[in-house]
């Protein structure tokens, strides 16, 4: 997980913050924890995670307001094209792997 410096917000000096930051599960022991190899992106709305291993890549998408617990994945909703797309190209800029 990336980082930055929060001495700023320490010290109560007005910093911009981050809007959203990237994760990934990159380790993989079928033998002792089957967890998929996953990236993403979060932001305070929306939560965007793919799994590059998979063929073809399964994406997902959740409204984290209108959808705390991540029930309904919204990746192959039209109506959430726009937003998808966004959170595919954060997810690119800030280091995934699957283009």
């Amino acid at each position: 997980m990336q980082g930055a410096d929060l001495q700023l917000l320490l010290r109560d000096v007005k910093a911009k913050v981050r809007e959203d930051w990237y994760y990934e599960h990159v380790y993989t022991d079928p033998a002792r924890r089957p967890i998929p190899r996953t990236e993403g992106v979060r932001s305070e709305r929306w939560k965007y995670i793919r799994y590059p291993g998979a063929n073809p890549p399964v994406e997902e998408l959740f409204d984290l307001a209108a959808d705390p617990h991540e029930k309904a994945n919204l990746a192959m909703d039209p109506a959430y094209h726009s937003t998808l797309g966004r959170m595919r190209v954060r997810c690119d800029e800030w280091g995934g792997t699957l283009k």
